[in-house]
């Protein structure tokens, strides 16, 4: 007989497969530290942060916290969680998804003018029609264009990235950031793993002997 093994309910919000949210908040624009995701069927998804920072809103918001829902009512590329979803993939390394990315800063905005599938209320017909969704734009200070957010350095970004990865998981992440890149001090300090070392060394992090995976501590 097969034991059958308890699956993670955050396994099935996958932003990979692909093949198709919500605004309840007056954020347009924030960065904050993801601390936890809610999925309950047949609802949007929550997402919670904290250590918020608001770069937008359409009034004054001074709470720190904050929730967040982004419709999943399908995997397609052409819904809101597909634009979601698409614009969170290149911060990724290789095998993560979204719910690797508790504990991380990400940078969220709600911009307009994405060609979704709506039905039109004049003809009653589905037709491709602007919408507005959320997209990610940078993860813990690092954006496509390799600017640092927030006034972090390549050193800040990289310390950022390796919390809750193992090394090749750091190492796979940290190439595809610019602000790395295109710094080549802190690009070989990555690739000759001494950047990793001296985090541990100087008790910034640790590592844990199983999963090999790195916390920052706090």
């Amino acid at each position: 007989m097969v034991e059958e093994t308890e699956r993670d309910p955050l396994d099935a919000l996958s932003i990979w497969n692909l093949q198709e949210g919500f605004k309840t908040t007056p954020l347009v624009k924030f960065r904050g530290r993801l601390v936890g995701i809610v999925l309950v069927e047949g609802k949007p998804v929550m997402f919670q942060f904290t250590e918020l920072e608001v770069i937008k809103s359409t009034e004054p918001y001074d709470l720190p916290t904050t929730e967040l829902e982004v419709g999943w009512s399908s995997n397609r590329i052409d819904s809101k969680w597909g634009v979601f979803g698409m614009s969170l993939r290149p911060f990724l390394a290789e095998g993560q998804d979204l719910k690797d990315m508790i504990e991380h800063v990400i940078g969220m905005e709600f911009t307009a003018g994405h060609m979704l599938p709506r039905k039109n209320k004049e003809t009653d017909k589905w037709e491709s029609l602007p919408a507005s969704a959320w997209e990610v734009f940078e993860v813990d200070g690092a954006t496509l264009d390799g600017a640092a957010g927030g006034g972090k350095t390549p050193a800040d970004i990289a310390e950022d990235l390796l919390n809750g990865k193992t090394l090749v998981e750091f190492n796979g992440a940290a190439v595809q950031i610019d602000a790395i890149r295109n710094d080549p001090e802190m690009l070989r300090a990555v690739s000759d793993k001494s950047f990793v070392a001296s985090m541990v060394s100087s008790g910034k992090f640790t590592v844990d002997p199983d999963s090999g995976k790195y916390a920052r501590v706090v």
